[in-house]
């Protein structure tokens, strides 16, 4: 509403200004007098209205400069000239003071280049206008419309002055009350100079004489309308925008422009030579071209840093999207492990078995008084049927990927049972394989099928690498321990890496290889694996002298837990006299074992599964009870079940058997009842071992 009446205040006057020529004068006082109040009022509304203190002081200066003006206007009317100088002129510093509240609160910038010679440029301007101004006045005669544009005038200007220095030194927008008020604050000045220089320099009569008296009604509507402006259809957000930090820059760039170009046009409309003229032109083309060079090296610099961005933009997208093939091979291997992982499991069951009865039957001959050969011949089935179960038990610790579990591990168990996977097919390749194994226990937290993965890919890596190698092919296993760190070394003595590719051998599918040999993964998961353990995977290699891959671990203080503590502290007793019962689905393993434990004295009898166990077990006391975790109908764990709810006392009695302590279903009964384990194929001596450790403890309990 404030707005629209000053639009209507001046319009009003206007029309009466050219209706009623007669009184032309009077409307013209009425004019001046009560613009400059009307603004006052619209400050002290909008100031009624304004939520924050720093708009609050700013309108009150505003309205504090309206009111010295009207007082002028007031004692002009009186003839009191000392009243209305003071007044004309006071209204300057209240509006400058505005100025600086509305942009104190902004943050300062740091004076660079820029920023002082856009300062000096301005400042330059500011002086060489007034000067040029001043000296035409000298020519004019001293009456108080002179003295009244000139005051306007220099007022004016350092009005603008100020506001562009503190636009200058800020780093930030305003907001849209400072907007607002900073426009109509700047349009104020503009239009101020305007009137200066209209009134300073046209003659009296006719239009101009009406841009002069109407000039300061309209000056003092329109700073009235733009403080109170709170139209939601023309938000006044000009200098709210990122962009706007730009905008003094370039206004002080034009204003110099138009400064010396002014000047010029002066010094060269007066007769003869004006050198002061020429000087003062000749200094502001100077700053102007300063200005201009430092803005073509600024644009210069944006471009390098951003072309620096862009490239350093493009080199972290491709790390990333490297990183994210490289986990989705990983998951993708996993994916894999897990179907061969459950493959593998089925095949170790039905290998197991076959391995477990021709190691028992092997032990149970051995028993007997065997000649040399003989002997011999019998001891290499029964080695030969263990071999079986230990590289069985090396698949599965390899299927078995493990996930996320980790434990204390020992990485040089990890080395042997890794080469023991790969030991029978490098040596048909003539590969010789050299084992060193720190004399400390390399110990570190993580996962061992992970570790044990790892360690095959860097294997198999360095078989490809000897494949076409003539000569001399060795591979070098080294486990190094130091205070902090456990390294594993895999060297070998092909053809090496170049280096223009070492750093790019662990990105995914990178590969040398002939299509068919190489997916190009191998090395990336096996980095992928050493980052999950905290760990760093780094390559030596001189072309010709053989590559020797580097994994470093953290090392873990901790001393690795002893197995079976409990049953190591168990008496073992004379077997006489003790009774067993074996429960597994293999009739030949039954047998195997049957026959071993009766030729040592133990009575055994046998069970096809949990049910026909529990049917023994009502029928005759036993003192240890063996059973496969793995059975048609009821299988071990249900067995157990039912033990622990009908004879819960038999637990302790309980031996259990199984081909995959690394099945996730196994490794849980096995680690919930915490009873002894034997891993087929099982050393015989060792099952009536346990028979007996058992029996023992139980005897004790007695």
């Amino acid at each position: 509403m404030i707005a629209v009446g000053a639009l209507a205040s001046f319009v009003g006057t206007t029309l009466a200004y050219f209706l009623y020529p007669a009184h032309q004068a009077f409307i013209a006082d009425v004019g001046w007098t009560w613009a400059p109040a009307y603004a006052a009022i619209s400050a002290i509304a909008t100031r009624r209205h304004a939520a924050d203190p720093i708009e609050r002081r700013a309108l009150t200066w505003i309205a504090l400069g309206c009111l010295s003006w009207f007082i002028g206007q007031i004692g002009d009317d009186s003839s009191h000239d000392t009243l209305a100088g003071a007044g004309y002129i006071g209204i300057y510093p209240c509006l400058i003071i505005a100025v600086a509240t509305l942009l104190r609160p902004q943050l300062r910038r740091v004076s660079g280049i820029a920023v002082v010679l856009d300062t000096v440029l301005l400042t330059f301007t500011s002086v060489i206008l007034t000067y040029e101004l001043t000296s035409e006045l000298g020519l004019l005669t001293g009456s108080r419309r002179t003295v009244l544009g000139l005051a306007c005038g220099l007022g004016a200007v350092i009005m603008l002055w100020t506001l562009l220095i503190g636009m200058l030194n800020r780093t930030r927008a305003l907001h849209e009350y400072g907007t607002r008020a900073f426009l109509a604050l700047t349009v104020f000045a503009l239009l101020n100079v305007t009137y200066a220089l209209l009134q300073l320099l046209t003659p009296q009569g006719g239009v101009a004489t009406w841009l002069v008296v109407m000039g300061w009604s309209f000056v003092f509507n329109f700073l009235a309308g733009g403080i109170a402006w709170r139209a939601p259809f023309l938000p006044l957000r000009g200098l709210d925008s990122p962009k706007a930090g730009i905008l003094p820059h370039l206004v002080v760039l034009i204003a110099g422009l138009g400064g010396v170009f002014g000047v010029a046009v002066i010094g060269i409309l007066r007769p003869g030579i004006d050198v002061p003229a020429a000087i003062l032109v000749g200094a502001g083309g100077v700053v102007i071209a300063a200005r201009l060079v430092l803005t073509l090296r600024t644009d210069q610099e944006y471009a390098h840093r951003l072309e620096q961005d862009v490239e350093r933009q493009t080199r972290s997208l491709s790390e990333s999207y490297a990183e994210q093939r490289r986990i989705e091979a990983q998951l993708q291997q996993s994916d894999k492990l897990a179907a061969l992982g459950q493959l593998v499991s089925g095949v170790a069951h039905e290998i197991n078995n076959p391995a477990a009865i021709i190691s028992g039957f092997a032990q149970t001959m051995l028993l007997d008084q065997l000649q040399g050969e003989q002997r011999e011949m019998v001891e290499m089935v029964r080695d030969e049927a263990m071999r079986i179960g230990r590289i069985t038990s090396n698949l599965l610790a390899f299927a078995r990927s493990g996930g996320s579990e980790r434990d204390l591990i020992d990485v040089n168990d990890v080395v042997r049972r890794t080469y023991a996977l790969r030991s029978y097919h490098l040596s048909t390749l003539n590969i010789a394989v050299a084992v060193d194994l720190s004399p400390e226990t390399p110990v570190v937290w993580g996962n061992s099928p992970q570790l044990q993965q790892m360690l095959l890919n860097l294997m198999i890596n360095a078989e490809q690498a000897l494949a076409a190698q003539q000569g001399n092919r060795s591979i070098a296993l080294r486990t190094v321990t130091t205070p902090d760190t456990v390294r594993i070394e895999v060297a070998d003595s092909g053809p090496g890496v170049p280096a223009e590719i070492q750093a790019q051998i662990f990105d995914p599918f990178f590969t040398t290889k002939p299509v068919g040999v190489g997916t190009g993964l191998g090395l990336s998961i096996c980095y992928g694996i050493v980052q999950e353990h905290n760990g760093r995977i780094m390559v030596d290699s001189r072309s010709g002298k053989g590559a020797t891959f580097i994994v470093q671990l953290p090392r873990d203080a901790r001393p690795l837990p002893k197995a079976s503590p409990e049953s190591a502290t168990r008496p073992a007793i004379d077997p006489a006299g003790l009774r067993v019962l074996l429960v597994d689905d293999e009739p030949a393993l039954r047998e195997a074992a049957r026959r071993y434990l009766e030729r040592s004295g133990i009575a055994t009898d046998v069970a096809s599964d949990g049910q026909a166990a529990l049917e023994a077990l009502g029928a005759h006391v036993y003192d240890v009870i063996i059973s496969d975790v793995r059975m048609p109908g009821m299988n071990g764990r249900d067995f157990i079940a039912r033990l622990k709810k009908d004879r819960p006392e038999l637990l302790r009695r309980l031996i259990l058997s199984t081909g995959d302590t690394f099945a996730e279903d196994t490794a849980g009964l096995v680690a919930e009842t915490g009873v002894p384990t034997l891993v087929k194929p099982f050393d015989f001596d060792t099952l009536e071992r346990m028979v007996r450790k058992t029996a023992g403890g139980i005897e004790n309990v007695k």
